[in-house]
């Protein structure tokens, strides 16, 4: 029986598609284009590890696009999909800068790419609304620093952004976004996670200094992840301090000697 008048249907409703890990395949695109249009209340889709490539964008690339900008999609993960530089910059032109908050594309490129130049004309679009972008695993290099630093100063939202597993990404260029976070009035990054990068102790003077730069930021770090060789007690104790220093008892420090990982946090008020 149709939907009584003025009754909502359930595809009307539905906020969150979760779709990952399901084999797909670029064949089904145009179905997937019909069913987006009709979840006009959707706000989260998840098509991590879908089997797509840039191919899923190559027929009725439009009737995506369409379907994917007409509604408010707040968050997007199309993680662990072989999308290659050109199915990146065809995903980046499906969706809608000034209602997308949360994006993952971590792991869509298998070779090194300009995607963070992709990324960068995205965000300089007018009202961009990104708080949060996810680019572990995407064959990051210091040839990537300049957009990354343009990204992090130009997405005014952007409040946490992931860099980890890109092992090409050296400690001196973890410094450098750091410290450009810090000298930028209108960066409010205060989320900075690189754990699997380039780094090893004893921790860089600089990358300390650069921590300990953007805590007196208006906008301060409230979580610092990342992954050190050979990381020592006395590597731990001097991130403790610094972190302490700022956070008081609020300050959360967890180290892993064997993992070489540490994650500082702040614990939330009661």
């Amino acid at each position: 029986m149709p939907p009584s008048e003025g009754k909502e249907t359930p595809f009307q409703v539905l906020e969150v598609l979760e779709l990952s890990f399901n084999p797909l395949g670029d064949a089904c695109m145009l179905s997937l284009a019909t069913v987006l249009h009709k979840l006009s209340a959707l706000s989260t889709l998840s098509l991590a590890s879908c089997d797509f490539t840039q191919m899923l964008f190559q027929h009725h690339r439009l009737a995506l696009a369409e379907s994917m900008q007409e509604h408010r999609l707040q968050s997007v993960d199309f993680s662990s999909n072989h999308l290659s530089s050109t199915g990146f910059e065809l995903l980046l032109m499906c969706l809608k800068a000034t209602t997308l908050r949360t994006i993952n594309v971590s792991s869509v490129v298998n070779t090194p790419s300009c995607i963070t130049t992709k990324l960068h004309t995205f965000v300089a679009q007018p009202d961009c609304a990104l708080e949060t972008l996810l680019l572990r695993d995407c064959c990051l290099s210091p040839d990537c620093l300049p957009d990354i630093c343009r990204i992090l100063t130009t997405a005014t939202f952007l409040h946490t952004i992931d860099l980890s597993a890109n092992s090409k990404l050296n400690a001196h260029a973890l410094t450098t976004l750091l410290t450009e976070a810090a000298r930028s009035a209108t960066c409010r990054l205060a989320v900075f996670r690189c754990f699997g990068c380039a780094m090893s102790s004893p921790v860089p003077i600089d990358f300390i200094d650069s921590i300990t730069e953007k805590l007196s930021h208006t906008t301060p770090l409230k979580e610092v992840a990342f992954t050190c060789s050979g990381l020592t007690v006395k590597d731990i104790d001097v991130m403790k301090q610094i972190w302490t220093e700022c956070w008081l008892d609020r300050a959360v420090c967890d180290a892993d000697v064997k993992q070489c990982q540490m994650t500082l946090t702040v614990r939330q008020d009661s």
